[in-house]
């Protein structure tokens, strides 16, 4: 998800200062704990906070949006973890800049691995 998200950090604010809580949380991440690393995230406030914030900025206005055109190709960047997916549509400007056309952010509800 971070992933996803660090695609629009030179579009957001304070980006790392957001994410900080996140991004430390990750670092602490191995892959023998996965489960333990869901549930640090469902249990601890801080993590939730600057989850649902980034998540606020991403789907208030301004977004940087721009209009697909519709003769040239797109492209789609995905990425994806235990706790959410993300894709972002974009296409390149004539200097070869990605441009965002849209993007999706899915939050995995449900998890067998959320606290009690």
């Amino acid at each position: 998800m971070m992933g996803a998200l660090n695609f629009y950090r030179h579009f957001i604010k304070n980006f790392a200062a957001v994410a900080k809580p996140l991004n430390e949380l990750l670092k602490d991440e191995t892959p023998d704990k996965g489960e333990a690393f869901i549930r640090t995230f469902n249990c601890k406030p801080e993590y939730r906070e600057a989850f649902e914030r980034l998540k606020t900025i991403m789907t208030t206005a301004p977004v940087v949006l721009h209009h697909p055109d519709f003769e040239k190709p797109f492209e789609i960047h995905t990425d994806a973890s235990q706790l959410g997916l993300g894709a972002t549509l974009i296409q390149r400007d004539k200097n070869g800049n990605p441009r965002v056309i849209e993007y999706a952010l899915h939050y995995v509800r449900n998890n067998p691995m959320q606290c009690p």
